[in-house]
Order: C-alpha cells, then structure tokens, then sequence
C-alpha cells in the first residue's frame, strides 16, 4: 500500500460540470487472504482562472495492520488544488 498506482479503471465516479470537479478512485487487492483497499475523494470548485481548489479524503484498510479488527480504514484529509481540460 506504501506505492499504490492507480488505472483508470480505478476512477469509480467522477463529476466536470460548470465549477465543481469531483473525483472518486478505488482500489482494493487481496493478497494471501490479506485484504486492503485504497479510496480517494476530491472534491473542488473552480476559480476564476481555471483553478479547482478544494479538500481530498484518502481512506486506507489493510488488514494485516487492523489489530481492533474493525474493518475500518484509516482517513487522511487535506487541502487539494488541481487544473482540469
């Protein structure tokens, strides 16, 4: 999960309308009955100059570090600025 690389078909949803850039993009492996998944949503609005400035959540599950056995992922949050075409 350290390098997790992304395909398109990872890009589970995804929003260009007017001034909202919106993108959802999952990514789950198993490995020797070892789970994990990668999740990452941004969500932006536009500027006047073509700028999309916004926040990302980043949710990470890997069972071999869930020792609550929770099932639930760790979330990561942040700032996010990107340009769309």
């Amino acid at each position: 999960l350290r390098k997790t690389i992304f395909e398109n078909s990872n890009l589970t949803q995804y929003w260009l309308d007017n001034k909202e850039l919106r993108l959802n993009i999952y990514r789950e492996q198993e490995v020797a009955k070892t789970y994990s998944s990668v999740e990452l949503t941004i969500l932006t609005k536009a500027s006047d100059e073509g700028v999309y400035d916004g926040n990302y959540k980043l949710a990470v599950y890997d069972s071999t570090a869930d020792k609550d056995s929770d099932g639930k992922p760790v979330d990561l949050t942040g700032k996010v600025s990107c340009g769309a075409e």
